[in-house]
């Protein structure tokens, strides 16, 4: 049995809405929140005591017996990983990345405001797998995804020419993502899969 998180860093919030996490429900903290937070600068490092406050375990109800009855009881159960949503101001999130370059001397995007956040959840918790959902397009958002998949990068596609010939140009960014972080001492996989 595995431990696993799931990161939506999708403004669409598929992931966490599939597993019946209403993003509306003003009682859920979305990402876009705290990594909003961190890129204009409102909070200088990521702190736990924080971060904990928008991982989620989703459940969904199942039928049970009571034992030695002909009663059945609603339970709750887990679906065995946990979950960061997201919500549409993510979108936003990543106009202001992209922005944060003006404020940069150097003019660059700084690239690892998500790895950043995994390295605060990696140093507190025990993962086995920290799986990022990102937008279908290469933005900011997905850079800084790949920056953080120290481990690998595993790019889904459909079957069909449109898809792969946004490949070429993923693996491209993938490749120079790589050489970035090796070239600050992160051992980086790179691409593991298509």
């Amino acid at each position: 049995h595995k431990k696993v998180l799931l990161i939506d860093l999708d403004s669409q919030g598929s992931s966490g809405l599939n597993v019946g996490i209403d993003v509306a429900d003003e009682d859920v903290n979305t990402i876009d929140v705290l990594l909003g937070a961190y890129v204009d600068r409102k909070i200088e490092t990521f702190d736990w005591e924080d971060v904990k406050n928008f991982i989620y375990t989703p459940t969904f109800f199942s039928r049970k017996r009571v034992e030695g009855t002909a009663k059945w009881e609603t339970v709750y159960l887990p679906y065995g990983f946990d979950v960061m949503p997201s919500d549409l101001p993510l979108s936003l999130v990543e106009l202001r990345m992209s922005m944060a370059g003006n404020n940069n001397p150097s003019g660059k995007v700084y690239s690892y405001y998500v790895y950043d956040l995994i390295q605060c959840i990696k140093e507190n918790t025990d993962y086995d797998y920290i799986i990022i959902d990102t937008p279908p397009a290469l933005g900011t958002l997905s850079v800084n995804a790949m920056m953080a998949a120290t481990n690998g990068i595993i790019i889904p596609s459909n079957l069909d020419i449109m898809s792969f010939r946004g490949i070429s140009s993923f693996k491209e960014s993938a490749d120079y993502v790589q050489t970035s972080a090796m070239n600050r001492g992160i051992e980086h996989r790179g691409i593991l899969g298509i």
